[in-house]
């Protein structure tokens, strides 16, 4: 399945679910340098909004700081 063909919804379910799961397994053995966390945070924000892996800011619903 095509992540863009996913609704939002299910995205954020994906999200939470996997690509959290994955750092989150990384992070219990080893200490993130915040650029990589940044680089997550970045990933997880185009795939909840585009549903790829990259996005532009016209595309997001939220201010991101």
């Amino acid at each position: 399945m095509e992540a863009d063909s996913l609704s939002p919804v299910r995205r954020v379910v994906l999200i939470n679910s996997v690509h959290d799961g994955l750092p989150m397994y990384l992070m219990t053995a080893l200490q993130l340098p915040n650029r990589v966390l940044e680089l997550i945070e970045a990933k997880r924000r185009a795939f909840l909004w585009t549903g790829k892996e990259k996005t532009k800011g016209g595309q997001c619903l939220v201010a991101w700081e």
